[in-house]
């Protein structure tokens, strides 16, 4: 699993003054899967809200006569995640079907050295929580490239979960609907909350 790579995606965030994968001259870019099949395509649409067809877009870069981004005429696609992608996650333990922390989250906020910002989880869509019956934390992550990765983290004596990371540990801690993630990721005290969908 990327442990570190929310936190690696937020130090960027911080010292980058956009995190868009397309700089926008004109128009807009929309990843769409057209048939269902869980890949999406990316397609520029202009100004006027028409899609373009073939040749190269305004900020530099090619589609195809069916309007999708091409790189050497190779489609360029990504998985698309659905609202049930944790459903097939299989969790260790028991459910503590009791446990008001369960269920899916997403961030919203990030304080670090003393600014508060709004925070989306840069390439993770969502979290799922399911503390079981002996209260371990399991913890799936579901990435926008399709991927979940999952960890299991057994419960401090304050109620609390340490992550060890690479760039050191963070505590996730629950309460009135969020949950919080802190601790000094490579020397930088940062506080990522994420709210209980």
């Amino acid at each position: 699993m990327r442990r570190t790579k929310l936190f690696t995606s937020f130090i960027a965030a911080l010292t980058a003054a956009t995190a868009l994968t397309f700089s926008s001259f004109a128009g807009s870019w929309a990843w769409i899967d057209t048939n269902g099949d869980g890949l999406a395509a990316c397609y520029y649409f202009n100004d006027d809200n028409s899609l373009q067809h073939g040749g190269v877009t305004p900020d530099g870069y090619t589609v195809n006569e069916n309007g999708a981004w091409i790189v050497n005429g190779v489609l360029q696609e990504r998985s698309v995640l659905t609202d049930k992608a944790h459903e097939n996650i299989a969790f260790s333990g028991t459910t503590d079907a009791a446990n008001v922390n369960n269920g899916r989250y997403h961030f919203t906020t990030a304080n670090s050295m003393g600014m508060k910002l709004p925070f989306s989880g840069v390439d993770i869509l969502s979290l799922q929580v399911n503390i079981d019956s002996e209260q371990n934390l399991n913890l799936s992550i579901a990435y926008e490239d399709g991927q979940i990765g999952t960890i299991t983290l057994p419960v401090n004596q304050d109620g609390s979960y340490t992550m060890t990371t690479t760039g050191g540990n963070v505590i996730i801690s629950f309460g009135n609907n969020e949950m919080n993630w802190s601790g000094e990721y490579y020397g930088i005290p940062t506080v990522l909350t994420a709210v209980k969908d």
